[in-house]
């Protein structure tokens, strides 16, 4: 094993890291504005120095340093750079040594150079109507000890995971940074910080810069971070779902690295899609950029100028913005002037790009705390409850936290399943933030950047307390899967274009055809054209959505000859909730009830005989259905 290099020249500078030529191996790094640049040599594995090769000033162009190794087989070494006598390790490595603690003091840091593995070849993305991304925290989706994995926090644990989140009806996962992040970095005064000797705080969500080209070593089970998160990915391409990664890139980073990075991980791991978060980034350069076509690609913004005018053949981006959320919880709780809002974000599906629908997301209040807290409790963060944002949209259901009343959980439920039905019954591309499928709490924190601890972990122990939601939730995703009318292909147009009867989407009130929009409005309903939709089996569908505090009646569209509206589900009806979904013909064919704060979905049905009328189990014993019979 070569242990001393006396052979160099300057080399390409356009390719950072370290790289295999045709004569050998190149190291180049950004130098910025140092004059004094070299790299250090270390035996593997140990911090022993074993040479340092200063880089020539004939070696440097523009910002970049450059070194060319000739006759060099392999590069049996650890390495790192020196900038000005300041030990830099390599932003383009593809091993990183010396970080494998989550939360340690990270002591000397080395690098290391691992030969490109085989291609793996672009899968074929769903369209993404068709797809419902999970998004998780790898260390935080299975590091509370009720989990039941073996590994908790790691990757191999999010493998023994996927018979779960295939249980969901989930098509993809998305990772939180997954890369090796820094998590500990030196404190940065400013006015939220803590006073006194404090110094350091951990970044558990990983929003942050890091070796964007490594597995975070301290996620995994193993010593091998690459064949671990592998075979993570191969997994859950095995079991049919696509995995995608979120990146943050802080406002030095260039378009050469974003790009490098995507391009690594999508070779290198066969990742499906990617996040990409970051102060300056070109996300026209990345929209625009032909070797992520076939790639997954979800932004903050895009204008549809990016595509010059031309939809694209396949919808490969998507954009993720808080519109939908705010939208939807102001309407969950019964806001003035909402429903004109919601029924554009509902419908909600550009040519030129896909839209990612959510209600909750790691940056604010999880579902279930979207209904049990009107302020945010961030007191744990250290920041004297300064930090996050202060209009969550949220309501207490009347007490504040944690409630033994009836009432109040009973309210708090059925809000949290009228809040699934609008995620899941809207077009576009339904996100579920992990855990809050169990109605997972975080206590009212609505920024738990910095609680890697219960707080921030989801508790598997809700999910027996919660089993009844759990269902609703998986039976709500797959009846999205079974009704594409729910995921069209292009954008409800509100019109009978085609001359099926009825336009593809339409919208009722008190009134049929008619929805009152004044400010005092509250709800409305939706009714949906199978015909428009060929897979679709239903012929007509319709939501009918009543956020007002008191019960209200809407108006059923008259249906052809011959057919009866069915009620398929009611969030508000108990029964019917906890027996799953239930299907019966209502005596009410010309206007519904609704109870306060409620959604019933109806279909249309061939009319049937009183006596052969299938009613869900005890209904005849349930006080409140006989009351809103009357």
């Amino acid at each position: 094993m070569a242990q001393w290099i006396e052979d160099s020249r300057p080399g390409f500078s356009g390719i950072p890291g370290i790289t295999r030529t045709v004569e050998g191996f190149q190291a180049a790094v950004w130098a910025k504005d140092a004059k004094d640049v070299s790299l250090l040599l270390y035996k593997k594995g140990t911090g022993e120095i074993l040479q340092k090769i200063p880089y020539p000033q004939e070696s440097f162009c523009g910002e970049y340093a450059s070194l060319v190794f000739p006759g060099l087989k392999t590069f049996p070494w650890d390495y790192n750079f020196m900038l000005d006598g300041k030990i830099v390790p390599d932003p383009y490595a593809v091993v990183v040594r010396g970080r494998e603690v989550f939360g340690g003091v990270p002591g000397e840091v080395r690098c290391g150079y691992l030969a490109p593995g085989q291609y793996r070849p672009e899968r074929e993305l769903r369209a993404p109507e068709d797809t419902v991304i999970y998004k998780l925290h790898v260390r935080g989706f299975t590091r509370q000890r009720t989990s039941g994995v073996k590994k908790k926090g790691t990757f191999q644990a999010v493998r023994e995971k996927i018979p779960y989140l295939q249980s969901l009806g989930i098509t993809a996962v998305e990772l939180m940074p997954a890369y090796d992040f820094f998590e500990v970095c030196e404190k940065k005064q400013g006015k939220y910080d803590l006073p006194g000797p404090e110094d350091q705080r951990v970044n558990y969500w990983g929003y942050t810069e890091g070796g964007y080209f490594v597995p975070k070593a301290s996620f995994c089970a193993t010593k091998n971070p690459q064949r671990e998160f592998a075979d993570m990915v191969q997994s859950l391409h095995e079991a049919g779902l696509e995995c995608y990664m979120d990146f943050f890139f802080s406002a030095g980073a260039d378009m050469l690295l974003v790009r490098r990075v995507l391009y690594h991980w999508k070779r290198e791991y066969g990742v499906d899609g990617f996040c990409v978060l970051g102060e300056n980034i070109s996300y026209e350069a990345l929209a625009r950029d032909p070797l992520f076509t076939r790639t997954r690609l979800i932004l903050p913004w895009v204008d549809e100028r990016f595509f010059n005018g031309k939809k694209p053949e396949k919808q490969n981006i998507l954009v993720a913005d808080i519109g939908f959320q705010c939208c939807a919880r102001r309407f969950l709780k019964g806001d003035e002037d909402m429903v004109q809002p919601f029924i554009d974000v509902n419908r909600r599906h550009p040519d030129c790009f896909g839209v990612v629908n959510y209600v909750a997301n790691n940056d604010g209040f999880t579902l279930a705390d979207t209904v049990c807290y009107d302020y945010r409790h961030n007191e744990d963060n250290g920041e004297e409850n300064r930090d996050g944002s202060g209009q969550n949209y949220s309501w207490n259901c009347g007490e504040e936290g944690p409630s033994r009343k009836k009432s109040v959980l009973e309210l708090r439920g059925r809000l949290m399943r009228n809040a699934i039905l609008m995620l899941f019954l809207s077009q576009g591309t339904p996100m579920l933030y992990a855990g809050d499928e169990q109605g997972n709490s975080q206590q009212g924190n609505n920024n738990a950047y910095c609680q890697d601890n219960p707080v921030g972990w989801v508790d598997w122990s809700r999910k027996k307390r919660d089993q009844e939601f759990l269902q609703f939730v998986r039976d709500t995703i797959a009846f999205r899967k079974a009704h594409p009318v729910f995921r069209m292909h292009a954008q409800p147009r509100n019109m009978d274009y085609r001359s099926l009867g009825a336009p593809d989407l339409s919208y009722h009130g008190s009134r049929a055809w008619y929805v009152e929009s004044d400010p005092s409005s509250r709800g409305m309903g939706m009714l949906y054209n199978g015909a428009y939709v060929p897979e679709e089996t239903e012929s007509f569908l319709y939501v009918v959505y009543n956020m007002y505090w008191q019960e209200a009646s809407y108006a059923l569209p008259r249906l052809p000859r011959g057919l009866k509206w069915h009620v398929m589900a009611d969030t508000a009806d108990i029964q019917v909730y906890r027996s799953r979904w239930e299907e019966y013909e209502t005596e009410e064919q010309k206007m519904i009830r609704l109870k306060a704060r409620s959604i019933k979905i109806l279909c249309a049905r061939q009319s049937m005989d009183v006596s052969e009328r299938v009613l869900p189990e005890e209904k005849p014993e349930n006080k409140d259905h006989e009351e809103s019979k009357a």
